[in-house]
Formats: structure tokens, sequence, C-alpha cells
């Protein structure tokens, strides 16, 4: 007898705690709305082009279609203004393929003709009980982009359709999609479509390249999860307004570093690829004048060569201005000019020939502190100048000093001083010598 009230205290003490386990912070009304049943599976019929269908919450939603064989659809979702995360699935003549949904929507190839079913199932942050998902079946129309040639015309999207302008990634080399409106400015794409998968993508061109992960663009974006692309995979972009879109290949180029010039020409955002042999230790950095700094972009492909470089081979990437119909440029890649700076210590002299020279100085501090920066006969001329003592930065950035020919003496700090750096530019054209000094301050 005690057996067996021992044993139907013990189930419900677990009953209850299963219970309270289900709720966030023990709440019973939680569980029970989380073991709900879900709503009925909505089954409906669409064509191409209709609109979308409403689902309640936690609703499954299966759209049968007429396709053709090799049509490619997806469904694009709607819940509070976001994407939604699930389960797409999609059953033809020839059996079920099922995919996850996430910010990225799978596109599937029809492979018979006839009807179609595709089915989405949301997870449970999917919409809420007040604000209902919206499914819409998509067909994707894609026209492939000639390598240098025309730009391919898409029009304005239509309902339950999405325009891809694409490529394949070469072989060899190089390739960038770009789209531009009607009076040849470059515009931010809507989507982008690598392989069978399509994500949001708001930047104005993508480029693309065997071996690299799916796109590397003017701030060198990447997705931590990107693999790398495969020679013959589908890139592509969508617009969400007329849209002419052309594909470019990267000039290349062979320099040496501390060469002499190169001249670069090119314009609408052409990319030219650098390749360079760096010694171990190089500290390198791109000397060319301020417009191309300010309307075109450069950046160096994976890997990178850090700082400082370990010995090898490298490519940077240099592209002109994505409006200009024709640039210009002549640039050199070069390496900084190395010095130590103490902090009460002698003096620094530095001197250069060698028009836009840049010197790299490490700091030496016996503790961290206040510091003044002064630099005193200054013989620069050709261009402007500047000192720059290096700021700390985590959540807040501090320590940092600035010195040029109109303000010759500044106070900063030194938070590290094993890692201070003071970092000398001279501009473009800009020749001659100064000497600083770093003197501890006081109070």
């Amino acid at each position: 007898m005690r057996r067996a009230i021992v044993a139907v205290v013990l189930s419900l003490i677990a009953s209850s705690g299963a219970a309270l386990a289900g709720t966030p912070g023990g709440g019973i009304g939680a569980s029970a709305a989380a073991a709900a049943p879900r709503p009925p599976v909505k089954q409906v019929f669409r064509a191409y082009g209709d609109g979308p269908v409403r689902l309640a919450y936690r609703q499954e939603g299966a759209i049968t279609f007429r396709a053709s064989r090799g049509d490619e659809v997806t469904v694009t979702t709607r819940a509070q203004g976001s994407w939604c995360s699930g389960r797409l699935t999609l059953t033809d003549r020839r059996g079920s393929r099922t995919q996850k949904q996430t910010y990225k929507s799978h596109v599937f190839r029809v492979r018979t003709a006839g009807r179609a079913t595709i089915r989405f199932q949301g997870d449970s942050a999917c919409g809420t009980a007040d604000r209902p998902l919206r499914v819409q079946l998509v067909k994707l129309r894609g026209q492939q982009v000639p390598v240098d040639g025309e730009p391919v015309v898409l029009e304005k999207p239509e309902r339950g359709f999405l325009d891809v302008a694409w490529i394949r990634v070469p072989r060899t080399g190089r390739l960038k999609l770009t789209g531009r409106d009607a009076g040849g400015h470059e515009i931010s794409a809507a989507r982008m479509l690598v392989g069978n998968e399509l994500a949001n993508f708001h930047h104005g061109g993508l480029s693309v390249e065997r071996g690299l992960p799916r796109l590397a663009t003017w701030d060198t974006y990447f997705e931590p999860d990107d693999p790398a692309l495969r020679r013959g995979t589908r890139v592509g972009l969508t617009f969400g307004s007329d849209a002419r879109v052309e594909a470019s290949s990267a000039l290349p180029h062979a320099i040496e570093l501390d060469g002499p010039p190169v001249t670069l020409a090119s314009g609408s955002g052409r990319e030219h690829v650098l390749t360079v042999k760096l010694p171990r230790g190089a500290r390198t950095y791109l000397d060319s004048d301020e417009e191309w700094w300010e309307y075109g972009a450069n950046y160096w492909l994976p890997p990178a060569p850090g700082d400082p470089a370990k010995a090898g081979t490298y490519r940077l990437v240099v592209a002109s201005d994505g409006d200009a119909p024709y640039q210009e440029r002549t640039l050199r890649l070069r390496s900084y000019r190395t010095a130590t700076l103490v902090v009460g210590g002698p003096p620094l002299r530095l001197e250069s020939a060698d028009p836009g020279e840049r010197f790299w100085v490490r700091v030496v501090a016996s503790k961290p502190g206040r510091v003044r920066l002064a630099a005193s006969d200054v013989t620069v001329t050709g261009g402007d100048w500047a000192v720059r003592l290096a700021n700390t930065c985590s959540r807040d950035c501090y320590g940092g000093a600035t010195v040029n020919q109109s303000v010759p003496v500044a106070t900063g700090s030194v938070p590290k001083p094993k890692s201070g750096l003071v970092l000398v530019d001279l501009g473009s054209g800009a020749t001659g010598g100064l000497t600083l000094t770093l003197k501890p301050e006081q109070g």
C-alpha cells in the first residue's frame, strides 16, 4: 500500500514539473497554447502572377499550379514585414523534394509538365495570431548577360515573377555584374541568385571569381557560411525597377612593390586586378590621387597580406567610379618606411625625396599616459603633410592626436606602451622632411 502511494505522489510531481518546464516562468497557459493543434493545411490553386496566399498563425500552405517542364519556382514569405524561415517542398509527377527556407529562398526546377505543388511549413517565428503570413508563388525568368557585350534589359518586375540577369562563374579571371537605370547610373539590386538560392542583396554591383566566396564587392562583404564558388555556378541579380544589366571582366596587371607608377584606364566601375609579390613583413599602401580614393574602390582579395605581410603573391582589386564613363588613374603600391620614436627620448628626423612617402613609426613608452606630439623644422614642399598618433578603440576611441601644417602641436595619450603607433603621411607630390618629438604631458 505504501509503495502504491509513493508511486502516485511521484507521478503527480513529474506531471507538474513537465507542465511548468513547458512554459516560460512556469506558466500553464503558454504550455497549453504550444500544445494547441495547428490549423489544417490550406490548399489552393494559383496561376503564375496571381496574388499571395494568406495563412493563419502556424498554418501550412500548399499551392498547386500548372507548370511547364524546366520552370524555376520558389515562394516569398512576408510576416510582420520580414522574411520567414521554415521548409519548402516541391512535388511534381517525379516525386517530392524538400529544402530549408532561411533568409535564403530555395529555387526548384520543375521536372515534368502539368500540375505541381509547392508547400511551405513555417517555423514558430512566422507571423503572429493577429498578423497573417503571406506566401507568394514566384516564377523565375532568367537572362544570361554577355560578358563585355551589350547590356540585358530587365523591365520593372511583375507580381509573382522575378526577372534575373545572370552570369556563370568563369574558369579563370573575375567578372562583375552591374545594374544601371535609364540614365546610366548604377543602381542597387534587390535580390541575388547563387546557384539555386535567392537572398536579399542591397549593393550596386556583384563580383565573382572561382574559388572565392559567392561575392566580393567594394566593401568586401561575405556571409560567414558562404562557400567558395565553383566554375559554372550561376550567379545573378534582380532589381526593383527597370534595369540595364552589364557584365564586365576585370583587367589583370602585374606590378612591383615600390616600382614605377601604373596607369589604369577604364570607367563605369570596371575592376583591375593588380598582382604583386610582397616580401615578409611588408606594410603596404596605395599611392594615388584623392579622386580615386573618393569615387573608386580598392581591396585585397583573400588571402589578404595582413599587417605585416607574409612573403607571397597577393592580388589587389582597384575599381573606377561606377558612374564615370571613363577614368584614367596613375597609382603605385608602396611600402611604409619604418622608424621608432621614444616618449621622452631624442627627436626623430624624417626625410624623403620621393613624393607621397609614408612612415610607420613605432612608439616606445615606459608606461601609459598623456603625451604631447610636436612637429618642427618642417621643410615639406609640393603638398600637405599630416602626423597621426593612433588611437585605441574598444567601446570608445581615445588617445589619438593629429598635427599638420596648421596645428604643429597636439596632446594625446599612449594607452598601451607596447603597441603605440605614429603614422606620417606626405601628400601626393609632397617631398621634404620634419622633426618629431613625443614628450610626457605634465599634470
